[in-house]
């Protein structure tokens, strides 16, 4: 079932604040990126694309709350993904380059 606009841009900014998270998880436990998730469903590295996926529909839509929401969560894929490729990937180029880099370094298909 399809949410109601509200819900849904809860649900983006709700995801928007645990990327933050987890950039700064990032920054005061350099070590954390190291440790991998035998799940590949809980994996960060196969979900992110997806997120990134959300943003894009969210973007797109017409109702002003959902495109408040997918640029919070924008800013927060381009701060976590700037972490990752300056800390630890290299990877160079776009968001969605990034996001391959990091799953390709955790043995992870991209979720889409």
């Amino acid at each position: 079932p399809r949410l109601d606009p509200v819900a849904a841009s809860r649900l983006l900014e709700n995801l928007a604040a645990e990327i933050r998270k987890v950039r700064i998880d990032f920054t005061q436990h350099s070590e954390s990126y190291y440790f991998q998730e035998e799940d590949p469903d809980l994996s960060l590295a196969r979900q992110l694309p997806y997120a990134l996926a959300l943003h894009d529909t969210a973007a797109a839509s017409a109702v002003p709350e959902l495109q408040i929401s997918a640029a919070q969560l924008s800013k927060a894929l381009e701060q976590l993904t700037a972490k990752l490729d300056d800390e630890f990937l290299g990877a160079g180029g776009d968001l969605n380059n990034v996001l391959a880099a990091y799953a390709q370094d955790h043995g992870r298909t991209p979720r889409s």
